[in-house]
């Protein structure tokens, strides 16, 4: 084994998760990290940190013999060189092929963004395949290994959360407004049930959640990558209301200096739609990018319908939790916030966390025959 760790990421639809993890990776100086993504689609994902430092390779995902045979022999012929392959999802498919050549070969981490089968209550044989054959699970949280153990059955299984690395914590002075209206902000996925007649993503449809914070007089900006002509309704909003923008998607250095300019940003899903019993536990456990991304740019935040996120609010004096049956001007009270936002974030900073990330890659080295 060469002086750093050399660790072979690989994840089919790259995100700022991945992102997050190898930019805290390279920070520590213990470890050398090459990438495989699909570079025509994710390449805009991509850190300039990221591309200065990391050996990326481009491979397209598809789901067929073909494409199999490429990342296998693309593998193949990196195997000399590293000690590790990190596998992120979704989807999984690109996973089974993976083990079913390199298993025993060299320690293979699947890393869970999404736990499938409890978001969509349907059975993923992929994911049964991946979960019960890899060298070690990571999880976005605690309350994810509980369900994958009980279904899928005990495994080597960690959290680690999604978290911002410490240099985007925004130490600007946030004075917060004493009364309302508030300025409002919401970052992250957002689909229109009048455009996606057969989802299973209802829960992210937040025209009540928003027009409710209208209806109270305060302000919302969106920013999210969904296209507007698939959000039909919130477009119409954005025309009758000027208290209500849906905003183009900024890059992430430039998104939370944005997103300061805001009073509260906001967390959570629709529960109004017919919702199962899983899925809801899912979203229930979910602690989101979007939740550090605004403690790291300054601002508290309001969850509703989350109750991972909620308690983590609620332990640390950063936001509130907004009831059914509350309206948001009453649920918040700008004396009850801690001041020192960036004190929270540095202890939440990737970097602080990430000795847990090679903790686990040196076990698995150990173990290795």
């Amino acid at each position: 084994m060469a002086d750093k760790l050399h660790i072979l990421v690989i994840h089919p639809r790259f995100c700022i998760r991945a992102s997050k993890q190898i930019e805290a990776l390279l920070s520590t100086g213990l470890v050398k990290v090459s990438l495989v993504i699909e570079m025509k689609y994710y390449e805009s994902r991509v850190s300039d940190l990221i591309k200065s430092n990391v050996k990326i390779h481009n491979m397209k995902f598809r789901d067929n013999a073909l494409r199999s045979y490429q990342l296998q022999r693309l593998i193949k012929r990196l195997t000399p060189s590293i000690d590790i392959i990190h596998f992120h999802n979704e989807p999984n498919f690109p996973l089974r092929v993976i083990l079913s050549k390199f298993k025993n070969v060299k320690p293979i981490v699947y890393d869970i963004h999404d736990m499938t089968s409890m978001r969509t209550n349907r059975p993923e044989p992929d994911e049964e395949y991946a979960y019960k054959n890899a060298d070690a699970i990571i999880h976005v949280s605690d309350k994810f290994i509980t369900y994958g153990d009980e279904k899928y059955g005990s495994q080597n299984s960690h959290s680690l959360l999604s978290l911002p690395s410490r240099t985007n914590i925004l130490k600007r002075s946030k004075v917060l407004r004493s009364k309302s209206p508030y300025k409002f902000v919401y970052q992250g996925g957002v689909i229109d049930s009048e455009f996606e007649k057969r989802t299973h993503t209802y829960y992210r449809d937040y025209f009540k959640i928003f027009k409710s914070i209208l209806d109270e007089g305060h302000s919302i900006d969106v920013f999210s990558a969904s296209d507007t002509h698939r959000l039909p309704t919130l477009a119409r909003l954005a025309e009758e209301n000027a208290n209500f923008r849906l905003n183009k998607p900024l890059p992430y250095k430039e998104l939370l200096p944005k997103m300061h300019e805001f009073d509260y940003g906001i967390v959570g899903f629709n529960f109004d739609y017919d919702v199962s019993d899983l899925t809801r536990d899912y979203l229930n456990a979910a602690m989101g990018n979007k939740l550090f991304d605004y403690i790291f740019a300054g601002i508290p935040v309001v969850a509703i319908n989350a109750d991972a996120m909620s308690e983590f609010i609620q332990n640390h004096a950063c936001g509130f939790v907004k009831t059914q049956d509350t309206r948001w001007s009453d649920v918040i009270d700008p004396t009850k916030i801690r001041p020192d936002l960036h004190t929270l974030a540095e202890e939440y900073s990737m970097e602080n966390q990430i000795s847990k990330l090679i903790d686990i890659y040196n076990n698995l080295l150990v173990r290795t025959p």
